[in-house]
């Protein structure tokens, strides 16, 4: 016998969750009825949410986006109520939010906190985050959070044959990063960092949420 708990996914449907630990991982639900949570609670929590997402429906069936089944299909898997509450309700950013989703294969990221936000943020763009400082950097542009590092010797072979200094540190980078998780949020709101990207963030119910809308 399957064993699991009642939960909610972002259509709006009640399964069974099997998760080891339900919310995490590949866990598609928004909600659980976790023990001590009646099923009145339960309900009353479905009934909220299912109501936020017959409003974005709403709003989203006025957009003409004129996406493909395909690109539909990957914007309702990401979650078309939290793109909505994503957007903070504003028609004009939900658009662009469901255009990137589903166009793009942006995220809605969702958090309980907003320091775990900002940590799923920071792992999910570190590198694309780095890759455009560095390349602003070779293109002759300066950055607060990176530079190049003096340290590093490109030059580091010997005239006379290709063994390698043995004084130079190969783990030395070419350039230097300076940007930690208190700083994502600055980053993703300027586009000038990261082109074609405009973070967007809201605080909803004690939910915290992110998601592209440039």
């Amino acid at each position: 016998m399957t064993k699991g708990i009642k939960a909610l996914n972002n259509r709006g449907e009640i399964t069974l969750c099997t998760a080891k630990n339900p919310g995490t991982g590949n866990c598609n639900h928004v909600l659980h009825q976790f023990e001590g949570m009646s099923d009145s609670e339960f309900q009353s929590q479905v009934d909220g949410y299912n109501e936020k997402l017959a409003e974005a429906e709403d709003v989203y069936s006025k957009l003409e986006l004129g996406l493909s089944k395909e690109q539909e299909e990957k914007l309702r898997s990401a979650g078309l109520c939290e793109a909505y509450l994503a957007s903070g309700g504003s028609k004009e950013l939900f658009k662009k939010a469901c255009n990137n989703i589903a166009r793009s294969g942006d995220e809605i990221f969702v958090a309980d906190s907003e320091d775990e936000l900002y940590k799923k943020l920071y792992n999910h763009y570190y590198s694309e985050i780095e890759d455009n400082i560095i390349r602003d950097i070779e293109n002759g542009g300066t950055s607060d959070y990176g530079w190049v590092n003096e340290d590093y010797d490109d030059d580091r072979y010997d005239d006379d044959d290709e063994d390698e200094d043995d004084d130079y540190d190969d783990d030395e980078p070419e350039y230097e990063m300076n940007f930690e998780v208190d700083d994502v949020r600055n980053i993703l709101e300027d586009s000038d960092i990261v082109p074609n990207m405009n973070m967007h963030f809201e605080e909803v119910n004690g939910k915290f949420y992110a998601v592209n809308v440039d």
